[in-house]
């Protein structure tokens, strides 16, 4: 590999020293090396903006955490670059790399010696009295949630002609498998691989005592019709994207979400399994993506 684009979270590497090393590195192995330090602009993530990375690279390098990471993907989903996350926040479930080992990582991308995994991303359309008002995607979750302080929401969800169930709830979460370790852990949702090809739909503090997740196929169709609760409310709930991006729901607003037909590339080093990263990470044995590198096989 020889073009490389460098995305940093300034909060996160504020001196730029990792963003540094990284960039003579690449340099003194005769790469391009381009630089953004802007990607938290919200101009990036608007489908009608002018604003985008322009350039043809052949991976993207993220530092930060897994929020500069989810919003990487959505930025890059449509160029299909490969994306090694190296790890400068908390837990990190989407970094394979710790920064202390961030150098042999480098070195072996620019060797070539690497995995790509496909992470599917779901699309989500926003439509207000049936005319499509916003669209955008998201690696883990797409969540419509009570806005305020409103009570609970009243949410109508059905999968192709099939009504799922009606929530009387805070809200309801729907991930990918991917996203399974986010919002949709903490919200009570199972834990599933991201090689497999599913939808989660997971309610968040429902009024019953019998909501469950639901796992559905990758190819369903999924609907979420916002309920009128009170007349007197004219703004029920929001939907947002990874957490964020927010779009204002009003009564009878529908979002329909299915799987997008981009994907996120995201650069592994095949060591290290998943079940091992969600003992890691869950557990704080912070091995992650680090013993993978020390030992992989040169």
């Amino acid at each position: 590999m020889r073009r490389f684009l460098i995305i940093t979270n300034t909060e996160k590497d504020t001196d730029f020293y990792v963003t540094n090393q990284i960039k003579e590195y690449l340099e003194e192995h005769h790469c391009e090396v381009r630089l953004c330090t802007d990607i938290y602009d919200e101009a990036y993530l608007k489908e009608d903006s002018e604003k985008k990375i322009e350039g043809e690279f052949e991976a993207a390098i993220v530092l930060g955490g897994d929020g500069t990471i989810l919003r990487a993907s959505r930025v890059l989903s449509r160029q299909e670059v490969p994306i090694l996350g190296v790890n400068l926040g908390t837990v990190g479930f989407l970094a394979e790399i710790e920064p202390e080992f961030v150098m042999e990582a480098i070195q072996f991308v620019v060797e070539g010696n690497y995995q790509c995994e496909e992470r599917m991303l779901l699309e989500g359309s926003i439509y207000h009295e049936d005319k499509l008002v916003f669209r955008s995607f998201a690696l883990n979750e797409i969540v419509v949630s009570r806005s305020g302080f409103s009570r609970i929401i009243e949410l109508k969800l059905t999968a192709g002609d099939e009504l799922l169930d009606v929530y009387d709830s805070d809200g309801v979460i729907v991930s990918t498998p991917t996203g399974s370790t986010g919002y949709n852990l903490s919200a009570g949702g199972p834990i599933v691989s991201p090689k497999t090809s599913l939808i989660l739909v997971t309610p968040i503090l429902s009024h019953s005592l019998i909501s469950r997740s639901i796992v559905l196929s990758s190819e369903e169709e999924i609907v979420i019709e916002v309920g009128r609760v009170r007349k007197t409310q004219l703004e029920e709930a929001v939907a947002t994207f990874d957490g964020q991006m927010g779009q204002e729901l009003s009564p009878l607003d529908r979002v329909v979400i299915k799987k997008a037909r981009e994907t996120v590339r995201l650069i592994h080093f095949g060591n290290v399994s998943f079940y091992e990263i969600v003992r890691n990470k869950l557990y704080g044995r912070k091995t992650l993506g680090s013993e993978g590198t020390r030992n992989r096989e040169k």
